[in-house]
């Protein structure tokens, strides 16, 4: 994800997704404003501290079977 400010001062940003497989690819382009950015950031932030909650969760059923 990268962003610029352009000549008319406004904040923009693009999000270019690639899924490259042995039988085919795909690519999608998404032009974002600085909002759906900001927005877009908490959701990974979230789902990042939700993984995390998870492995600490794995660990200690690990722990607790031995």
């Amino acid at each position: 994800v990268w962003s610029a400010i352009t000549n008319k001062r406004t904040l923009h940003g693009s999000l270019c997704i690639r899924i490259r497989q042995p039988h085919g690819s795909a690519e999608a382009n998404i032009f974002l404003t600085a909002y759906q950015m900001r927005d877009l950031a908490l959701v990974l932030n979230s789902h990042a501290d939700r993984l995390d909650e998870l492995k600490h969760e794995l660990d200690y059923l690990q722990t607790a079977a031995e």
